[in-house]
């Protein structure tokens, strides 16, 4: 009776894979280390029929939106706010975002990104389509539960025909086309026009006659909770010097025992657990 053994590294094992929620970096397969919290993914884009751009919302003056996004957890190393929407080309008008009462500005992207032509000329043809923005966001600013993210601008010049910002709507109409089943409304979206005075979640855009999400999320670095890789079909008939995913010369052979050592790194408060079939 002989004893063969096989190292296969995480290299070879991931292009043949499932992952899930891991990613392979520096060599080895690890948490994913970005969480991204929405609740509009299965609406997003334009709804059957719509038109003259209605499923979206101009910032113009007295003008909020709210967008409400709930953490089980506020634990992060670094968070952004994302958003998807346009600006007016040539903009100079900076955009306000409030986060559970905590103000930040965002510059227009003409002063914060030049070079990023697409999001604020048609040199590049992206202006008048629509493009996602990102801003960071103070850690401590989030909480666990309920967050409440004001967006507005001050432009006096922001009218419903050129506004400095508007931001996209996910209709509810569209969840049953998003995914089967269907998710159910969440009602965590809302826009006022007397500047957050009274707020109204059932008409939005620009024809007031939507009920969606603003399709605002957040993106969190930190590891996700769990993750799966699942490799490919592994042949114990494959000896040393064999790349895994080629074929191999078949052997007349009886397997009497097949043992799976992992290199693992868990660090404190982890796991790691391996199944084989």
């Amino acid at each position: 009776m002989t004893c063969e053994s096989r190292r296969i590294s995480a290299v070879e094992l991931e292009p043949l894979g499932q992952l899930r929620d891991v990613v392979l970096v520096d060599g080895g397969i690890r948490l994913h280390d970005r969480v991204l919290v929405e609740d509009d993914a299965t609406t997003i884009g334009c709804p059957e029929g719509a038109q003259d751009r209605s499923w979206f919302e101009p910032l113009v003056g007295g003008v909020r939106i709210r967008k409400v996004l709930v953490l089980d957890d506020d634990r992060a190393r670094a968070a952004w706010l994302t958003w998807c929407g346009t600006e007016s080309d040539g903009n100079q008008t900076p955009l306000h975002i409030s986060v559970n009462g905590v103000e930040i500005v965002r510059p227009s992207t003409s002063q914060v990104h030049p070079q990023c032509l697409h999001y604020y000329t048609t040199e590049w043809g992206g202006s008048h389509f629509d493009n996602w923005f990102v801003t960071a966001l103070p850690v401590g600013a989030l909480q666990v539960g309920v967050n409440t993210i004001d967006m507005w601008c001050e432009a006096k010049g922001s009218t419903n025909d050129t506004p400095a910002w508007e931001i996209m709507i996910g209709a509810d109409s569209e969840r049953f086309r998003g995914s089967d089943p269907a998710l159910p409304p969440v009602g965590r979206s809302a826009f006022s026009s007397d500047r957050g005075s009274t707020w109204d979640g059932d008409r939005l855009g620009r024809g007031d006659d939507l009920a969606g999400e603003y399709c605002v999320r957040l993106s969190l670095e930190r590891h996700r909770p769990g993750g799966v890789f699942r490799s490919a079909v592994l042949d114990a008939s494959c000896g040393n010097g064999q790349k895994t995913g080629e074929p191999c010369l078949h052997r007349h052979l009886t397997v009497n025992r097949c043992d799976i050592t992992c290199d693992v790194d868990t660090p404190e408060g982890t796991r790691a657990d391996l199944r084989v079939r």
